[in-house]
């Protein structure tokens, strides 16, 4: 991360930053979802959409580190998307077995500075029937980035399927948000902002 070019935290990522410092085994941070999918799943495509739905969301990609000015943030991307796919269909209590994973995936802490800070599953329970899993620390996404990346991914599959293309990316680049975060907090609605809450 030497010669990559850093950025300063966000306002909430700064508080993400510091709560996990403070407390690094606490998965408090891990957010993550599921999402039914009933019928049959092309998994080559599946897994297509997906790997290039995430590499699309530059989010996904940072790295974090910190030196005597304080936390920083680099892009870095990696080559390949780690995906998991478990084939549970012909085993006892698949929909237990396939919860218990992702339960066991959100309690495990990340480490900020190491860990990879998001993980992609797809489990079949049953023929037809399949659980697709997201787990993403919230430093870098949220709710309404994982509604984003979610329908990313149905509609590169879609496209897919269908033999269709899709257009580039459907996803603003990141250092966007962080102009807009820096122009926020140097504005008059930001000091205007703080005193309402100091004065509460």
């Amino acid at each position: 991360m030497e010669n990559q070019q850093r950025w300063a935290l966000s306002g909430a990522q700064s508080g993400i930053w510091f709560a996990q410092q403070l407390e690094p085994n606490n998965p408090i941070y891990n957010t993550g979802e599921y999402i039914e999918i009933k019928g049959n799943i092309d998994l080559n495509k599946f897994e297509e959409a997906l790997t290039r739905a995430v590499k699309e969301a530059e989010s996904l990609h940072l790295h974090f580190g910190e030196d005597q000015s304080g936390p920083y943030q680099v892009m870095g991307f990696a080559d390949e998307v780690p995906f998991h796919f478990l084939f549970l269909s012909d085993q006892i209590n698949p929909e237990e077995k396939a919860l218990q994973w992702m339960k066991e995936d959100l309690l495990r802490p990340i480490n900020l500075k190491t860990d990879r800070l998001f993980s992609q599953a797809l489990f079949r329970v049953a023929p037809d029937r399949y659980f697709w899993y997201q787990r993403i620390h919230h430093i870098v996404m949220d709710a309404f980035g994982f509604s984003l990346l979610s329908q990313r991914v149905a509609k590169l599959y879609t496209a897919l399927v269908q033999g269709r293309t899709c257009e580039v990316t459907a996803f603003s680049p990141f250092v966007k948000l962080l102009e807009e975060d820096l122009g926020y907090r140097a504005s008059e609605k930001f000091e205007h902002d703080r005193q309402f809450w100091l004065e509460r």
